[in-house]
């Protein structure tokens, strides 16, 4: 047997952990939420048995661990649930009070969002390459320094200070080498 083979199963076994450990604690959040999430969905001047009749439809009413089970399930079905903020509190069956569906909001702004990051994936492409190329053709051998050093100060302004770190011990590695010719 490969041993790649061992190690795509143990990879496998800990992503299946992780989302699982995900799955729990963005189930577990609800609860947590400051207040009623029943009286923030009903609002301020909604009736005890609006309040009720929401904790009902949303199913918080029931203990947390069989509100979690059913958040799996309806997760594993496909189902992302329904907006908070959509829920109306008038009457009738629960599919004419329930708010919009979670994949139907995050459908509707999809299209906009994928625009706006093919749009700056290409901006920062065409800049970066770009700009790569141009300041490594005036820099090369040693020319220009100081544009070199503005180029460098430029790109690591927004950086962690790690990489900044790596910075410094790259250049003292080229001049240490550049001295030692």
């Amino acid at each position: 047997m490969s041993p790649w083979f061992g190690f795509a199963a143990r990879r496998l076994l800990g992503l299946v952990a992780v989302l699982f450990g995900l799955l729990v604690l963005t189930a577990a959040m609800i609860p947590l939420i400051p207040g009623d999430a029943a009286l923030n969905v009903a609002g301020p001047d909604a009736t005890k048995a609006q309040v009720d009749q929401i904790r009902r439809d949303l199913g918080l009413d029931e203990p947390v661990p069989q509100q979690i089970v059913d958040y799996i399930t309806r997760l594993a079905g496909g189902s992302l649930g329904y907006s908070y903020l959509s829920y109306s509190t008038g009457s009738g069956p629960i599919s004419a009070r329930r708010g919009q569906a979670v994949t139907d909001i995050i459908a509707a702004r999809v299209p906009n969002s994928a625009q706006l990051a093919l749009i700056s994936l290409a901006v920062c492409l065409v800049l970066g390459i770009g700009g790569g190329l141009l300041f490594g053709v005036l820099t090369r051998e040693g020319r220009h320094r100081r544009i070199e050093l503005a180029f460098t100060v430029i790109t690591l302004s927004p950086s962690s200070p790690a990489s900044a770190h790596r910075y410094r011990v790259s250049c003292s590695r080229r001049s240490s080498r550049s001295s030692s010719r």
